[in-house]
């Protein structure tokens, strides 16, 4: 009898250090998801965000991507130190653990700067959303969608605000 063969080349730890991963990134699309259909809308007008508020935002989003990138390259490497046989397997799993974990600190430690709504569960990617789910301030005030917005006249000073995302 032939003993089954095992795979343990570099390109089986890459492949693992990927689907961790990907398997990251899908569980927190799902509960951006959940998030988004619990939505509330508010009536009353939001004067806008100050610009030192607004910068703050995009240095947490910059930050997170930064991180996103790190951890990618981290288990990269460590991956293929695996697959060379510089290192153990279980160093590639605790790579991958540690950045994933930083990954879902800093992504969960976002917050509106009015409500202190957690941006994190925002189906948006790395960016600022436009606007904050709960009392909606506009947060982005940089983007074409919101100079469209305001062009148009949809959260306007008087009455109700309608939807903007």
């Amino acid at each position: 009898m032939t003993e089954p063969k095992v795979w343990t080349g570099p390109f089986v730890w890459i492949l693992l250090g990927v689907g961790a991963l990907v398997g990251t990134a899908l569980a927190l699309r799902f509960f951006a998801l959940r998030s988004s259909i619990t939505r509330t809308f508010r009536s009353a007008p939001q004067a806008p965000l100050a610009e030192e508020e607004v910068a703050r935002l995009f240095a947490w989003a910059k930050q997170g991507l930064r991180l996103y990138i790190g951890t990618w390259v981290a288990c990269g490497g460590v991956g293929a130190a695996v697959g060379a046989r510089l290192l153990p397997p279980g160093v590639l799993a605790a790579t991958a653990l540690v950045g994933v974990g930083v990954l879902l600190w800093h992504q969960f430690s976002g917050k509106c700067p009015r409500c202190a709504f957690q941006l994190g569960l925002e189906p948006r990617g790395f960016g600022v959303p436009l606007s904050c789910p709960r009392c909606r301030v506009v947060l982005n005030p940089r983007s074409p969608l919101a100079a469209l917005v305001r062009a148009l006249g949809v959260a306007n000073e008087g009455g109700a605000q309608r939807p903007v995302d």
